[in-house]
C-alpha cells in the first residue's frame, strides 16, 4: 500500500516589522492610545521599552497596542542601527501625519510639526534623544509617585528657538546657553509650594572634558551675571550632568571642580537612576562635596 504524502501549505511569509498591514483589524482609539501618540510627539522619539515603561505593565500589551497604532498610521516605526546593522535593533516610534491630525482634532494642539524624512536622522541624534528620554521618564514617574507636579519640560529643540549667550573670560566668542532640557518641579516644603528649577546636560562621552568645563563656566557666568534670572524669573538653578557611566560622571565632576564649579552642579550615572531614586535618594554627586545627596528632600 502506498501512502500519499500530504502536501504542506506554503509557509506564510513573515511580515516585516516596519511594514504596515494592508487591511488591519478595526480599532477604537482609547484615551491611553491618544496619550501614547501625544507622548511620542512631546518626546520626539520613543522606543517600545520606553512606551511600555510609561503606559503599560507588561511587554505583550504594549506590543499589541503599538502594532495597532502603527498599522493604522498614527505612528511610524524606524530602526536604530546597532553597530551599523539592523539585526536586533530596538523599534523606535515617531509621529505620523494621522497622529498629528489626532492631536489637533482631539488633544487641543493648534500646530503640530512632524517629519517623515527619517533617513536623514543620524544614529547619534537618536541615541542622544533616547538617553534624554530615559532620564525624563524616570523624572516623570518619580513625580507621579511622589505627587509632585512636573510644571515644565522644555527640550533642546524648544530652547534653540530663543536662547541667550554669555561672555566667558578667556574665550574669544560668547558661549550659547542651550541645555539639553529645562524642567521645573513643584515640591511641597513646610506647607508651601516651592518650585525647583533644573537644566539637564546628558553626556554620552562624545565631548571633551575641556568642553564640559566651558559649559560649567558658561552656566556660572549666566547665573552670576543675571541673565538666567532675567529669562526665568528666579535665581534658583541646579545643572544636572548625567553621564552613561560612573567613571565618566566622576571625571566630569572633577573637571567642573577644577574651574570653580560648586554646589550648583550635580552629577549622576544614567544606569543607576530609577523612578524610585532619581529625586528622593542620595544618588547625586555634587561639585565641591564628598557625600552624595538627594535631589529633593522628601
Amino acid at each position: 500500500m502506498r501512502y500519499m504524502l500530504e502536501k504542506k501549505p506554503k509557509e506564510r511569509q513573515r511580515r516585516h516589522r516596519y511594514q504596515r498591514r494592508e487591511n488591519p483589524k478595526p480599532m477604537v482609539l482609547t484615551q491611553r492610545d491618544m496619550e501614547i501618540v501625544e507622548a511620542v510627539y512631546l518626546y520626539r522619539v520613543l522606543s517600545q521599552k520606553q512606551i511600555e515603561k510609561l503606559f503599560f505593565g507588561h511587554r505583550a500589551a504594549a506590543q499589541r497596542r503599538l502594532e495597532a497604532l502603527f498599522d493604522h498610521a498614527y505612528l511610524d516605526r524606524i530602526p536604530l542601527p546597532v553597530n551599523g546593522a539592523l539585526l536586533n535593533s530596538p523599534t523606535l516610534y515617531l509621529l505620523n501625519q494621522r497622529g498629528a491630525a489626532l492631536l489637533t482634532s482631539q488633544m487641543g494642539y493648534s500646530d503640530v510639526r512632524w517629519k517623515r524624512d527619517y533617513q536623514k536622522v543620524s544614529a547619534d541624534f537618536l541615541l542622544h534623544a533616547l538617553a534624554i528620554n530615559d532620564f525624563r521618564i524616570n523624572v516623570v514617574l518619580a513625580c507621579q509617585n511622589l505627587n509632585y507636579p512636573l510644571v515644565t519640560w522644555l527640550g533642546e529643540s524648544g530652547l534653540k528657538g530663543d536662547y541667550d549667550r554669555v561672555v566667558v573670560s578667556g574665550l574669544k566668542k560668547p558661549v550659547s546657553v542651550i541645555p539639553d532640557s529645562h524642567f521645573v518641579i513643584d515640591t511641597p516644603r513646610q506647607g508651601d509650594k516651592t518650585k525647583a528649577y533644573f537644566f539637564l546636560e546628558l553626556d554620552r562621552g562624545t565631548e571633551t572634558l575641556q568642553r564640559i568645563q566651558t559649559k560649567v563656566r558658561a552656566y556660572t557666568a549666566y547665573v552670576d551675571g543675571g541673565g538666567y534670572e532675567k529669562r526665568y524669573g528666579t535665581k534658583g538653578l541646579r545643572v544636572l550632568f548625567v553621564a552613561l557611566s560612573s567613571r565618566r560622571m566622576l571625571n566630569m565632576k572633577k573637571a567642573a571642580e577644577a574651574v570653580g564649579g560648586r554646589n550648583r552642579f550635580w552629577f549622576a550615572s544614567l544606569d543607576e537612576l530609577t523612578p524610585e531614586n532619581v529625586l528622593s535618594q542620595p544618588i547625586w554627586s555634587v561639585a565641591g562635596k564628598d557625600e552624595p545627596l538627594q535631589l529633593i528632600e522628601v
